[in-house]
């Protein structure tokens, strides 16, 4: 029964650690957002008027936008991941199912050589 419970603390102990790192990873991605949108609002656009190219003003933007875009829908599956755990695995692509079993296989392998010596 012990190895039970020291497992199930082990595992409680690495949920807690994930949802800490994602917690983390909000922080930052708020406060890089926000400096983000400050840079854009008092520094880029004011140097609108100095740039004749409208391309160029829409290529900017376009540059900002895409970036937190993008860094939304990272934010949104590492959610799921942390969250919904084991429900979210079926999402995984095969080719990482692949490499992960792979890298398993490796350390276990390597674990296993340095229990020989």
């Amino acid at each position: 029964m012990k190895n039970y419970t020291e497992t199930a603390y082990h595992r409680a102990q690495k949920k807690v650690d994930s949802i800490k790192v994602f917690y983390n990873h909000i922080i930052v991605y708020l406060l890089i957002n926000i400096a983000s949108i400050l840079i854009w609002f008092f520094v880029i656009r004011g140097f609108y008027a100095t740039i004749e190219n409208q391309g160029f003003k829409n290529w900017i933007d376009a540059n900002f936008l895409f970036f937190s875009i993008v860094w939304t829908i990272i934010l949104i599956f590492h959610g799921l991941k942390v969250f919904k755990g084991d429900k979210f695995k079926a999402f995984k692509i095969s080719v990482f199912k692949k490499w992960e079993e792979r890298k398993i296989k490796e350390f276990m392998e390597a674990e296993e050589k340095l229990k020989r010596f």
